[in-house]
């Protein structure tokens, strides 16, 4: 009972609420894994950083295999500039959600954060392939497309991104961006043919 009403006011960004629902939560049920990941996620939104890792670190320790917490805690210390352990962390959580796009698409992020964009290209296609409507993938390969230079690619990255999120100013500002260095006279091209 706690912790569904812990849910509900963290749905409801009654955070304060939240905390001391999942306190109480935890009193009555200390091996709940998900109850202390969802606060962490209170304590995140309620700007400690530290107690939200603490919690991540709580339901990972009651369970090993609980990917949420090793997602958030991974996304956490690479926000920290804890480069290395968010990178593993967020690896594993994809390891444990094999078929879940966003975890795939958060370990893309992982490997453009160490420079390995041919990984990082590899994981935003395994998130579109798990789950096409999945937007955030696009968004993130057309942002690698156009790190690595080839603004076709990140063009159309970017067209598939608007079809599902057609209201996003950030994306129409990039490709709006993008199309005018296409459509310079001295242009990169991908065609081998125009070279």
């Amino acid at each position: 009972m706690w912790h569904n009403l812990g849910l509900c006011r963290l749905h409801l960004a009654q955070y304060e609420e939240a905390q001391g629902a999942f306190a109480r939560a935890v009193q009555l049920d200390p091996n709940d894994a998900s109850t202390y990941h969802h606060w962490g996620v209170v304590l995140f939104r309620l700007g400690d950083s530290e107690g939200a890792l603490r919690r991540f670190q709580q339901a990972i320790t009651v369970d090993r295999d609980y990917a949420p917490s090793y997602l958030n805690r991974g996304l956490l210390l690479l926000e920290n500039g804890e480069i290395n352990p968010g990178y593993r962390d967020i690896c594993r959580a994809a390891a444990l959600e094999p078929k879940r796009a966003k975890y795939w698409n958060y370990r893309g992020l992982a490997h453009m954060e160490i420079c390995e964009f041919r990984t990082a290209l590899l994981d935003y296609n395994r998130a579109i392939e798990l789950d096409p409507m999945y937007a955030p993938a696009y968004l993130n390969r057309a942002l690698l497309f156009e790190a690595i230079g080839d603004p076709e690619a990140a063009r159309d990255s970017l067209i598939k991104f608007l079809r599902l999120e057609p209201k996003n100013d950030y994306a129409q500002r990039l490709l709006a961006r993008i199309e005018a260095v296409l459509n310079r006279p001295d242009a990169p091209s991908s065609d081998p043919a125009a070279a």
